[in-house]
C-alpha cells in the first residue's frame, strides 16, 4: 500500500546531508543509491549492506509525521498538501523550527529487527507544535500504519496512552513523546557499538543547532524507495488570504 510522510530532509548541498546519505545508502533528493567512500568505510571499520537494510529506503531524514498508509489517489495526496499548508500558514513567520544536539547525541536503540544507531536532537517549542499539528491534522487523512496493524493483531502489552494514540493518530511516539532523530544504521548487526557511537559523535557534532528552511512531503509507492513529492519552503508562509 502507498504511504506518505512529513519529514525534514537537510539541504542537498550540506555536508550533513552528504555524510548522512552516504551512510544510509540512499540519496532521497537525487533518488539514487549511494555508499560510503573508502575513507569512510575505513573509519567505520568496514561496512555491511545489511546494516542499513531498514533505513535505506527512507533516505537521511528526521520524522515530523510518521509514514502513513493511504489509498494512493491523487485527490488524497492533494488533501494532505492542503492540510500541511493550513498548518504552516498559522505559524508566526519569525518563529523558526530548530534542533539542538542532545547530551545523549548518538544513541543505540533496540528494535524488533535488532539495533538502530541514531542522532538525537531536542526540538524547540515551535517544532514540537509543528509535529503535534501534523500528527493531529495530517495523519488522520491516511488509513493506518504498521503500528496499527501490529496493534490490531496483538493489543496486549501496549501502554494505554500508546493504544489511544495508535487508534486515533496511527503512531505511539508523538505529542509529549516526540523524540526527533536521524537514523544512521538499522539494523546494526555488528559488535562495535561503542566505537561507532564515538565515531559518529565526532563526525556529526558540528551540526548543531539546525534551523529548518523547508519541510518535505514524501511518498512511497508499494515497497519502492521513498521520494520527495513536494518541498514546502518555510519563508513563503504564511500565504496571503
Amino acid at each position: 500500500m502507498p504511504k506518505f510522510a512529513v519529514y525534514y530532509v537537510p539541504p542537498k548541498e550540506s555536508e550533513f546531508y552528504r555524510l548522512g546519505s552516504q551512510i544510509v545508502g540512499y540519496d532521497v533528493r537525487a533518488r539514487t543509491l549511494s555508499e560510503p567512500g573508502e575513507d569512510l568505510k575505513k573509519l567505520l571499520g568496514g561496512f555491511e549492506e545489511e546494516w542499513v537494510g531498514h533505513c535505506r529506503p527512507y533516505g537521511f531524514h528526521l520524522t515530523i509525521g510518521d509514514a502513513i498508509d493511504f489509498k494512493g489517489d491523487k485527490k488524497d495526496i492533494e488533501r494532505v498538501e492542503r492540510e500541511i499548508e493550513i498548518v504552516l500558514n498559522c505559524f508566526e513567520p519569525n518563529h523558526q523550527f530548530e534542533l539542538t544536539m542532545r547530551k545523549d547525541f548518538v544513541t543505540v536503540y533496540r528494535t524488533r529487527r535488532g539495533d538502530a544507531i541514531v542522532l538525537r536532537y531536542d526540538p524547540n517549542d515551535y517544532l514540537k507544535l509543528l509535529s503535534t499539528l501534523i500528527v493531529s491534522c495530517v495523519n488522520p487523512l491516511g488509513t493506518g500504519t504498521g503500528y496499527l496493524e501490529r496493534f490490531r493483531k496483538d493489543p496486549a502489552g501496549y501502554r494505554l496512552h500508546h493504544a489511544h494514540r495508535i487508534l486515533n493518530f496511527y503512531a505511539p511516539y508523538v505529542f509529549d513523546s516526540y523524540g526527533p532523530h536521524f537514523t544512521l544504521l538499522d539494523p546494526y548487526t555488528g559488535s562495535s557499538h561503542d566505537r561507532l557511537v564515538n565515531i559518529f559523535h565526532k563526525m556529526f557534532r558540528p551540526f548543531s543547532p539546525i534551523t529548518f528552511d523547508t519541510i518535505c512531503l514524501l511518498i512511497q509507492e508499494e515497497s519502492a524507495n521513498w521520494k520527495i513529492y513536494r518541498e514546502f519552503y518555510l519563508n513563503s508562509f504564511p500565504k496571503p488570504l
